[in-house]
């Protein structure tokens, strides 16, 4: 009885190794490479890119290894026609003369105040100056470019005698001021055409008595001249 029983349990291990052995998941071994095989992969990699190329960053859609040309187009950018960037510049400027020292325009006589007194209306005897410039540069391609319009008005404020009265009011008196065409030649040189005028404002379009005088030292005039500019106001200004 127990030989028959040790000969059924040998047969059955027989038949149950086999059916173990196929339903455990064991991995395959891993193919054998020799060295060369390993370093292949690299050495093609390094013949078939260069350096700064899209296929050697790894861009994808990139074909050939190889990095098209580069235009000149794609790295620089063009200014537009009309009213490019920076098309106008200037400054403004703000002054207040000191007692005593106010700016006489030439309109009136110093002795306008021994004839109607502090009250005379002929006191253009300045306390403020505003003063500005601006630059308009409208084109911004051909040659074109290098034309450029200019405004320098020097706006004088003011009701003052001297010796007899000295206030802080804004009367408006005169803007004294220049504008014209300028071309820039080179780096620093520039060509102006300019007109310089004097424009009353105020109670002084008309003339007030026998204290006016009737004018501005510097009347109207013209002008062609040469700009140089150096120790860097380009980059100053």
């Amino acid at each position: 009885m127990k030989r028959t029983l040790l000969n059924l349990a040998v047969i059955i291990c027989g038949f149950a190794g086999p059916i173990l052995g196929q339903s455990e998941d064991v991995p395959p071994a891993p193919p054998q490479t020799s060295p060369a095989d390993q370093s292949r992969p690299i050495e093609e990699l390094a013949r078939t890119t260069e350096p700064g190329s899209a296929e050697g960053l790894g861009v994808p859609g990139s074909s050939g290894g190889r990095a098209g040309p580069v235009r000149a187009s794609d790295n620089t950018s063009q200014g537009r026609a009309l009213f490019p960037h920076n098309w106008i510049r200037g400054y403004v400027d703000f002054g207040i003369a000191p007692y005593t020292d106010e700016p006489d325009l030439g309109r009136c006589a110093p002795w306008s105040g021994t004839v109607a007194g502090a009250n005379s209306p002929c006191a253009a005897f300045a306390r403020y100056r505003l003063a500005g410039y601006l630059e308009i540069h409208p084109i911004g391609r051909t040659i074109l470019r290098r034309v450029f319009i200019y405004y320098n008005p020097n706006v004088f404020l003011g009701n003052n005698l001297p010796q007899l009265s000295y206030t802080l009011l804004l009367t408006p008196i005169a803007n004294e001021y220049t504008a014209g065409v300028g071309i820039d030649l080179l780096k620093n040189l520039e060509v102006r055409v300019e007109a310089h005028r004097v424009d009353w404002l105020g109670r002084y379009q008309h003339n007030l008595g026998a204290a006016d005088i009737g004018g501005s030292p510097l009347g109207p005039y013209m002008l062609v001249g040469v700009r140089w500019k150096f120790g860097g106001w380009d980059q100053a200004h």
